[in-house]
């Protein structure tokens, strides 16, 4: 086969003794000896002369898959960039366009580094543009190895953005944003800010005919979304408390300045403080600490937090959780206590109790006295009759009033197991087959068929 190449680029013509040669041409194959003289067929060799020039590498050294590919690289203007970007990834496995050691003297473009800000997205270095930046810098971050600044950098360093702008728009990076949530995200990614804390000087109107917030800024639908905003944001609830608490001092009572939230009441704020931040709020509030209560006071009061409590307990409770005031337990009396006190009196403690249940709680928390069940234990020959009429107790000789008392007592001090309490004769046959939907064990009829299988099966497990 004889292999054309022009004259004028200084090749000669040359025999081969293979037998046939395979001409790639377009996606077709082509056999002869005759020389190929199509112009499109001559452009594609001059094409791949240039190619083969500027790599400094000889036609006998490009096997036929890196020609494939190459004039697949060169012939794609239609193809969309995500397969272009598949192609010289395939294409990069046998020439590497972008190696610069493979790059001749004469082709210089393998050198230039390409302009990231293109506004045309065109890679001088591989001479394509590209049809979204997206893929470009896809492109550059792929091949060429470019590392580029943020799309929006920090344009004036020495001024943080507004939190509260409503256009949206960063004043340091000379950027608007198209949403709010990404305008916030972007204070705290790039700018590192933080929500900042208001402090609110001022109150609502709560009968504000436009349901209009002035302190928020903001008008609610519904009188009653407004209200409800006032009472749990602002702690107003009427005229008279919106006066009341329209000073300083008194809206920061309810207001935590961490979480940036104002509470309806102390109370709420208090357990707020207590649950999410460790902190008492009766602690915060007292005295100095030179003034500090007395511990013997007989009327209860507190000196240092000018407060009177409702009794003894109260005040020792208080002494402990607002001043960390524990007092010293009372000396342990030799006189113990008689479990069987028939006045549920505890000699020991010289207090009786209303009840026997809470003498006996008493007597386990306080004393630390291990008590036997006072349930009787159960003798199955000694039983009550669960179904019994009366509700009578033969065993404990006693009457209850309802049949779900009487059966709890079975079931607690006689450790009975009940059956469900519709069921009245326990030893009848059911007939699940009744015409009548008759029930023999509890007797009692049903309107139809489909409530009385789902009583045989929910009762009886039929």
């Amino acid at each position: 086969m004889k292999l054309r190449e022009g004259n004028s680029r200084g090749f000669s013509t040359k025999n081969t003794h293979k037998p046939s040669q395979l001409l790639f041409n377009d996606g077709q194959f082509s056999k002869g000896k005759n020389t190929i003289a199509l112009s499109t067929i001559q452009l594609e060799q001059k094409e791949l002369v240039e190619r083969i020039k500027s790599e400094k590498r000889l036609a006998s050294n490009i096997s036929d898959t890196s020609t494939s590919i190459l004039n697949e690289l060169d012939t794609s203007d239609s193809i969309n960039d995500d397969v272009r970007v598949k192609q010289e990834r395939e294409a990069k496995t046998n020439i590497d366009l972008h190696e610069p050691s493979r790059s001749s003297g004469g082709n210089r473009k393998r050198h230039i580094e390409p302009d990231i800000d293109d506004p045309n997205f065109y890679c001088r270095s591989c001479e394509y543009t590209f049809k979204t930046q997206a893929s470009y810098r896809q492109h550059l971050r792929s091949f060429h190895k470019v590392k580029w600044p943020p799309l929006h950098s920090i344009k004036n360093p020495d001024i943080l953005p507004d939190w509260d702008d409503p256009n949206q728009y960063c004043r340091s990076c000379e950027h608007t944003y198209s949403s709010r949530s990404n305008y916030i995200n972007h204070c705290k990614t790039i700018h590192k800010m933080e929500k900042p804390i208001k402090l609110v000087t001022s109150v609502p109107d709560v009968n504000d005919p436009n349901n209009y917030c002035k302190v928020c800024n903001r008008t609610y639908n519904r009188e009653y979304d407004y209200k409800r905003h006032c009472l749990f944001l602002h702690g107003v609830k009427s005229v008279e408390s919106a006066s009341q608490k329209s000073t300083t001092g008194s809206m920061i009572d309810t207001y935590c300045q961490t979480c940036d939230r104002r509470f309806a009441s102390i109370q709420i704020y208090s357990k707020h403080l207590f649950a999410v931040h460790n902190v008492y709020w009766e602690v915060m509030q007292q005295k100095p600490k030179d003034v500090l209560p007395d511990v013997n006071d007989p009327n209860f009061y507190c000196r240092s937090c000018d407060r009177k409590l409702a009794n003894r307990d109260s005040f020792r409770n208080h002494l402990m959780l607002a001043h960390s005031i524990y007092l010293s337990a009372p000396k342990k009396n030799r006189v113990k206590p008689d479990v069987n006190d028939p006045n549920n009196n505890c000699r020991a403690c010289a207090k009786t109790y209303p009840s026997r249940k809470v003498y006996r709680m008493h007597l386990r928390l306080t004393h630390q006295m291990k008590l036997p069940s006072l349930r009787v234990s159960a003798n199955r020959e000694d039983l009550p009759n669960p179904f019994d009429p009366r509700y009578y107790c033969n065993v404990c000789n006693k009457s209850w009033k309802t049949l779900g008392r009487y059966r709890a007592h079975c079931k607690l001090v006689h450790l009975m197991v009940l059956s469900h309490s519709s069921i009245t004769n326990p030893t009848a046959t059911i007939d699940t087959n009744n015409p009548n939907f008759y029930c023999a064990q509890c007797e009692r009829s049903y309107c139809n068929k489909e409530y009385f299988k789902e009583h045989l099966r929910r009762i009886h497990s039929i």
